[in-house]
């Protein structure tokens, strides 16, 4: 009875340290995706706007400059 007790423990152990190692990856995830944002943002406020048909106009070009 003695070897099983230890191997739930272990098994517990292991989990909540990879549980943990997942959540710090989400955490440094969180954080790149957030200093993206604010450099979108930062972006944005420098350049001048453009209207929403002339944005998927140029992604369009780049796609089908890409293909070539």
């Amino acid at each position: 009875m003695r070897w099983r007790s230890l191997s739930i423990r272990r098994i517990a152990a292991r989990f909540l340290a990879e549980l943990e190692e997942e959540q710090q990856a989400e955490n440094v995830w969180v954080e790149d995706i957030r200093t993206k944002i604010d450099a979108a943002i930062s972006a944005s406020e420098q350049t001048s706007p453009i209207d929403g048909e002339t944005f998927v106009n140029q992604i369009l070009e780049r796609f089908q400059r890409d293909l070539v």
